[in-house]
């Protein structure tokens, strides 16, 4: 039978459970725990509160922690997608990692680094120089004749970490001679030989050494003192990963001239002089340098 509209208060002694039972729900009071337990749509709450289905909050939720993924709360960033967690919070102090094996992190805007930066890795900056080897030579060298000859000391090895990059290579030698004395730059890489000197030689001769065709040349006499410094540069095609040498080489035109490196012809005792204290001997070089592209 109908009860009429309750008025007052409700009172409860020593009940061990409320059940308020409609047509689609029902709910309970449980006071046999330790704690209230209110359990709607469940006859036994195992909780403070305990919802089986929906439950309608319009004000604030405060937890200590959620259960589950949250793939269905709203305006919390999903591990996901990235750009959720940024929308979220740009800032962390967590080291974030990236394990991809090619490429772990791109961009198209700026970086900004306000500390170190350390790479263990290469980086591949346009107009950036990456590597530099050198070799200098302090000692002294003459030899005779046409033979184009390797010059000891002024050779280097360089690795190209990019197959596109482009290598300058320069030298900076000190030289003087007897007669018409030649330089030029060796190039090998695997089984390919080549050589940084001028198109054609003096005269529209073919491009040879006996056509004068070099990078640097000298003309001295038998009493010739001088040593002279010359530079050059090219900036080469790195054509792989194939490790380039790079070597300094010299000649005459004739069999009994000489070439001579960081040394005039003449540097020994003369007119009362005391020899190489008087003429003084130099060093030369040689540079290769990585550069991107």
């Amino acid at each position: 039978m109908p009860i009429a509209t309750p008025q007052g208060t409700l009172d409860f002694k020593s009940v061990d459970k409320v059940t308020f039972v409609g047509a689609s729900s029902n709910t309970v009071i449980d006071t046999t725990t330790g704690s209230l337990g209110v359990g709607v749509g469940v006859g036994g709450p195992t909780s403070n509160l305990h919802v089986v289905g929906d439950a309608l909050i319009t004000g604030n939720v405060v937890a200590g922690y959620l259960y589950g993924d949250g793939s269905n709360i709203t305006g919390i960033s999903s591990a996901s997608n990235l750009q959720v967690v940024t929308d979220t919070g740009n800032v962390t102090s967590n080291t974030v990692q990236f394990t991809n094996a090619t490429t772990g992190f791109v961009t198209t805007a700026n970086i900004e680094v306000g500390g170190e930066l350390t790479v263990s890795g290469d980086i591949q900056v346009s107009g950036l120089t990456i590597q530099t080897v050198s070799s200098s030579k302090t000692d002294t060298s003459i030899f005779a004749g046409t033979s184009v000859t390797d010059i000891s000391g002024l050779s280097v090895t360089i690795t190209p970490k990019f197959a596109n990059s482009k290598i300058l290579v320069s030298y900076d030698v000190n030289m003087g001679g007897k007669g018409r004395v030649y330089l030029r730059v060796k190039r090998v890489q695997g089984s390919s030989t080549s050589y940084f000197w001028s198109d054609q030689g003096s005269g529209g001769w073919t491009q040879s050494p006996g056509g004068g065709a070099a990078t640097s040349t000298y003309a001295g006499t038998n009493t010739d003192t001088e040593v002279n410094g010359y530079p050059f540069k090219h900036l080469d095609n790195a054509g792989g990963l194939g490790s380039i040498t790079y070597t300094v080489q010299g000649w005459t035109n004739h069999s009994v001239y000489n070439v001579c490196i960081n040394r005039g012809f003449v540097d020994t005792s003369a007119a009362g002089h005391s020899g190489m204290g008087y003429w003084g001997r130099c060093v030369s070089s040689i540079t290769a340098q990585e550069v991107c592209q």
